[in-house]
This record gives structure tokens, sequence and C-alpha cells, in this order.
């Protein structure tokens, strides 16, 4: 029971110190790539239209520190694809742009010797552009999402980091990226 205890103490001050050498950006850029977004994968963002071609989503982010785990935002997302087929008409071909604006929120688990490790959460909404080859262009809005439990930076100085989330959402399933300290 003693080295439990003992356990459990070293392991609050070793947190505690780590939360200490927190790297205070007040403002961050951050600009990301994510593969695999939900518009990909969930029939309701295509507009229920066959995918065939995909990239994955440009994300960026405008961020401020809210207190020392705390951080919000906000994003822009694009994401596109060409030749999204309709069930209706095999032979023909849909054009569709997706434009992700999003507030974020982020929470950092932890901070030691220059990694991070955090969750990431946003809410927002797409707005879905079709183009289809047999009829008039269209869009859409949808309600757009994003849920990352496991994000990892590392902060080369209070100016430069570079990071990795895996979650699922409208910015990606996985995303990397760079954050710059404004």
């Amino acid at each position: 029971m003693k080295s439990l205890i003992t356990s459990a103490l070293a392991l609050i001050i070793a947190v505690a110190g780590a939360a200490a050498q927190s790297p205070q950006r007040a403002t961050e850029l951050s600009v990301s790539y994510g593969a695999f977004p939900a518009t990909n994968y969930m029939a309701t963002y295509r507009n229920h239209y066959d995918l065939s071609n995909a990239w994955g989503t440009v994300n960026v982010e405008l961020a401020r520190r809210l207190a020392d785990r705390w951080i919000i935002g906000l994003s822009y997302g694009f994401s596109s694809s060409t030749g999204l087929r309709s069930a209706d008409h095999l032979d023909r071909d849909v054009d569709a742009t997706w434009h992700n604006m999003m507030a974020n929120f982020r929470f950092t688990y932890l901070y030691t010797n220059g990694w991070v490790f955090y969750g990431h959460a946003a809410v927002g909404i797409t707005l879905g552009y079709f183009s289809p080859s047999w009829e008039e262009s269209y869009n859409n809005t949808r309600f757009a999402w994003q849920c990352s439990p496991i994000g990892i930076e590392y902060d080369f100085n209070r100016y430069f980091g570079l990071y990795f989330e895996a979650g699922m959402g409208n910015q990606g399933i996985v995303q990397l990226g760079f954050r710059l300290g404004l």
C-alpha cells in the first residue's frame, strides 16, 4: 500500500512538472492535410453519389490559448472530388467541392520535453457544391464535426511544431500538419 501511494505521488509530481514546461503560445496558426474526411465515407455528404476519386482535405486553423490546457479556434477546410457517380446515371460524372467552417476545441492532456498530448473536437457547417454533368449545379449545407481523441505534437520551439491527430470527421481520420506561433 505504501509503495502504491508513493508511486501515485511520484506520478502526480511528474505530471505537474511536465505541465510547467508547456510552450505557452498565445496564438497559433495550424495547417494540415487530413486523409479520408467524412465527406468521403458518409453518403449524406456526397448526396448519395458513389465516390470514385478523393484526395482528402486541407485545413487551416487560427487558435488562441484560453487557459493553460484549453485552446479554442476557428478553422476552414477544403476538399473536392471529381468523378462521383450517380446510381441513376452510371455513365455520367458529378464534380463536388466541400467547404468546412468549424469552431475547434483542444484540451492538452500532457506536456513533456517538447511533446504535447491532446484531444481535439470541432463543430460547424460544411457547404457542398455539386456539379452534375446532366443537370444544373446545386449546393447543400450539412453539419460538420471532428472528434480526434489522439493528438500528438512536437514543439521545436515556441514558434514551430509538427503534429499528428487520429480521429474521425470532416477534417480527416488522420491529420498531419504544422503549427506556427504568432
